[in-house]
């Protein structure tokens, strides 16, 4: 039996994009440059089995190649590594594998692993529900990506804020936002 994964629909997609892929690739040369050790080659690769695109969907692929890049500390393979955990990609399904990933994610900066994780702390899945933390991670990626190109994590931080302000008050919202402040200020 699956379990939901996603509260908002807003933070759906996310969850559907897991990275963006550009649109012809030369998946040989790609293969290359992965092979050879490049992290982002690697996360790239990734992509392309874990969607089909340019290849034949693979889960077990995508999910070594994701696994090589995030060992070299890819923030964004980190994520994409979580997302494959969180829903049983290639792997069994392990949600505190995955709040581990998208937090070591997040804590590098990664937008789609502050939203997946502000997810995880909404539905409680792999740590305790935690509106404040969710909100948290959402105003982070929020403003992070203020200037990013990436219309889908930039709308979906928008929209998951939006959703979850309905369930908290004022003074869980303050608190949450003075979270994100603290962290800002210390990470950038």
């Amino acid at each position: 039996m699956s379990k939901p994964k996603v509260i908002f629909a807003s933070t759906l997609l996310v969850f559907l994009v897991g990275c963006a892929s550009a649109p012809k690739v030369d998946i040989s040369g790609l293969e290359l440059k992965a092979s050879s050790g490049d992290p982002q080659a690697q996360n790239d690769l990734g992509s392309h089995y874990q969607f089909g695109d340019g290849v034949d969907k693979n889960f077990a692929k995508a999910l070594m190649w994701y696994e090589k890049s995030a060992a070299q500390g890819l923030p964004l393979a980190k994520a994409n590594l979580g997302y494959m955990y969180d829903l049983g990609l290639g792997t069994n399904e392990d949600d505190s594998k995955a709040v581990e990933l998208y937090e070591s994610a997040a804590e590098a900066g990664s937008a789609r692993g502050m939203i997946n994780l502000g997810s995880m702390y909404v539905a409680g899945t792999g740590v305790e529900k935690d509106y404040i933390q969710a909100y948290k991670w959402f105003d982070i990626a929020r403003f992070l990506t203020q200037k990013s190109s990436d219309m889908d994590v930039k709308w979906s931080s928008r929209g998951a804020l939006d959703e979850l302000s309905k369930f908290m008050t004022k003074e869980q919202i303050a608190e949450s936002k003075e979270l994100s402040k603290e962290w800002l200020s210390e990470n950038q």
